[in-house]
């Protein structure tokens, strides 16, 4: 255990980190984590989204073999269990935004009062956090992800350039700067109450690699626990996004990890995953 905590960089992994597979580096290869894929629609367009290919075989974050109505869900979790135990983390990732979908609140109240021995995680762009953050709290939420890819409305704009608040369309640097303010205060909330929050950013070369440590320090100041980098995994061959290698990777992460704990070991999981992420091969698996 000393061996890992010093190889990823936590030494305070057994002294204030939730023990969550995308959190903690024993609870990665020790814990399974169940996602439920409820969560249909979206709320925000991302550049680098997959949501566009639906039934994907590839193992690529947002990516489902459908969606699932949550008693289906339900009874999805039923069978896993045998699996994977009466105590593996259930999430909800997407396919869409959680926070957009009243599936979402459904299935986790279904999985709450079925299989309360269950931790549950949730993961969001933040943008209805923190309109929805009392109610999550009510269901029992205590860890929840928040993916933030700067804090400068003409870089967000770039891999996120337009939001859906209503009938509504902001775009560019308009929607960016909604879309942080939000972010920022929907995080602030949430740690308020006592949530622990991971901030996952989403990095391309040339376009925020050179405002991580801008970013960390914002997320920090507000309460952040820990941040997740991970390289843009771009959505066709023709994609102007371009992923850092391997060492810049890291590079970045050493720096930002001056600031704020970093989580090293994300496999950019699909909305329907299933098993110990530590165990299996990128994306996790669907079962």
């Amino acid at each position: 255990m000393d061996m890992l905590k010093k190889k990823f960089s936590l030494d305070k992994s057994s002294n204030g980190f939730p023990f969550h597979p995308c959190i903690h580096p024993i609870a990665n290869r020790t814990l399974a984590r169940i996602h439920l894929p409820v969560a249909k629609n979206c709320n925000l367009v991302c550049r680098y989204c997959f949501r566009q290919h639906p039934n994907s075989k590839r193992d690529l974050p947002g990516t489902s073999n459908g969606v699932m109505s949550p008693e289906q869900a339900l009874n999805h979790l039923r069978e896993l269990r045998k699996i994977w135990g009466n105590h593996a983390v259930v999430g909800i990732s997407g396919p869409g935004e959680p926070l957009a979908n009243p599936e979402t609140f459904e299935t986790l109240r279904l999985v709450k009062t079925n299989f309360h021995s269950h931790p549950m995680c949730l993961c969001t762009n933040g943008l209805l956090l923190k309109d929805r953050v009392d109610d999550l709290y009510d269901i029992g939420m205590s860890v929840i992800s928040i993916t933030i890819n700067g804090i400068d409305p003409k870089i967000v704009k770039i891999l996120q350039p337009c939001i859906k608040l209503g009938k509504v369309l902001p775009l560019g640097e308009t929607a960016a700067t909604c879309l942080i303010k939000t972010q920022i205060e929907g995080l602030k909330t949430a740690v308020a109450r006592n949530m622990f929050v991971k901030v996952n950013t989403v990095v391309a070369e040339g376009i925020n690699d050179g405002h991580l440590m801008d970013l960390a320090r914002i997320v920090t100041d507000v309460g952040a626990g820990m941040m997740n980098i991970m390289p843009v995994i771009p959505p066709h061959a023709k994609s102007p996004l371009k992923p850092p290698d391997r060492v810049k990777i890291e590079s970045l992460r050493n720096e930002c990890e001056k600031i704020i704990p970093q989580f090293r070991l994300c496999r950019q999981c699909r909305s329907d995953a299933a098993g110990i992420p530590g165990r299996m091969k990128k994306g996790g698996c669907c079962l």
